[in-house]
């Protein structure tokens, strides 16, 4: 095998793709790359997989004699990155891979690709049409339960109509929902593992749109470049209008960006450097809301500007660290809403998310230790 690849060309392939690469497996093949280099169409085939996800990138170079191999993924990522100039030979005659760029070489031992367990990934008979998967994923991925008995929870949920892909996640406590327009061209409903949604969202461009369409259990998204494959968790996920549009729910308040930012930073300043955090207590008045945080290494009450249109004098304490992902994910001019229970609701015009409120309680906080003193000198 001998091949010719822009180097920056490589390792951005590589680099969306190392993170499904598991740390450790029995098979040694599985910790590698898979890479194929065919002379009959002149494109160069990257596989990774993890049994559970697998991605396929594929792309132009200058194959002067067509192969296959097995390399550390890792090994060959850092290699790649470490290398200068614009090009990197990489040449393969059966025991070692030599890789060379400029004045550098290196030369490391490969496994043979007929062991590998490449995946057979499915192409769809349907495919449907998605953009913003980086945004969809950063925006509800906080809030994805860990419950192994709930397995519907453990996944981010996807329902795409003719012009609109909305994401939803939820962990009890908490759900977050977002959407993207997009012109989708049908109807999917699915719930996809957090992890392989992350693994996506790393191998991907917010803009880019991909094809997306079902194939058994398993879950494919393709771009020109790319095919990308995963198992579908099969649990029906909840009922999201039921969730967010209970009977009780009222418009509360209406705040602007600029008092959501000075929220967001009072907040999350005095929760990101504690070791506890008691609730968040919100109250509100006539002319605003008052959100008071205190942790075990500082406190603060802050009157936030809002136009009230009910629940004067109502307050309900929040989750701190529930509160701060929430107040990442929602931002610019909001509407908070409540349930005459405390449960609250905070959108925009593309967001919305749902806390559970929950029961105050009080932190200790730290106290410094005095200096001592030092001894008084005796007289002589």
């Amino acid at each position: 095998m001998r091949v010719r690849i822009n180097r920056k060309e490589l390792f951005g392939y590589l680099k969306s793709m190392i993170r499904i690469v598991p740390q450790s497996h029995n098979v040694m093949e599985l910790l590698g790359f898979l890479v194929e280099c065919k002379e009959d169409d002149g494109f160069v085939y990257i596989t990774a997989s993890s049994i559970e996800t697998s991605i396929q990138r594929k792309f132009k170079a200058r194959i002067e004699e067509g192969g296959s191999l097995v390399v550390n993924a890792k090994m060959f990522l850092g290699i790649t990155e470490r290398l200068g100039g614009e090009d990197v030979l990489l040449e393969y005659s059966g025991k070692y891979l030599g890789i060379t760029s400029e004045r550098c070489r290196y030369d490391i031992p490969v496994l043979n690709a007929r062991n590998y367990p490449k995946p057979d990934i499915p192409f769809p008979d349907d495919l449907l049409k998605i953009s913003g998967i980086c945004s969809l994923y950063s925006k509800t991925s906080a809030s994805v339960g860990t419950d192994d008995k709930k397995p519907a929870l453990t996944g981010i949920h996807l329902d795409i109509y003719s012009d609109t892909v909305q994401a939803a996640s939820c962990d009890i406590h908490r759900m977050a929902v977002t959407e993207n327009k997009c012109d989708c061209g049908g109807k999917l409903s699915v719930t996809i593992p957090k992890r392989s949604f992350f693994y996506l969202a790393n191998a991907v461009e917010d803009k880019d749109m991909l094809d997306v369409g079902l194939c058994g259990g398993s879950v494919v998204f393709l771009k020109s470049d790319m095919l990308f494959s995963t198992r579908i968790i099969s649990e029906p996920f909840m009922n999201i209008d039921m969730l967010l549009k209970p009977a009780d729910k009222k418009l509360v308040a209406k705040i602007k960006s600029a008092d959501m930012q000075t929220m967001i930073e009072t907040v999350s300043m005095i929760a990101s450097v504690s070791e506890d955090t008691a609730p968040v207590a919100l109250k509100f008045k006539e002319n605003g809301v008052q959100l008071s945080i205190e942790s075990t290494e500082a406190s603060s009450t802050l009157d936030v500007p809002a136009q009230i249109t009910d629940g004067v004098g109502r307050e309900f304490y929040y989750n701190a660290k529930y509160f701060t992902d929430m107040l990442k994910v929602i931002r610019g001019d909001v509407n908070v809403s409540m349930t005459n229970g405390g449960v609250l609701y905070v959108s925009n015009n593309k967001s919305e998310y749902m806390l559970m409120n929950v029961r105050n309680r009080e932190v200790k906080r730290k106290t410094k230790k005095a200096a001592p003193k030092a001894k008084e000198k005796q007289a002589a």
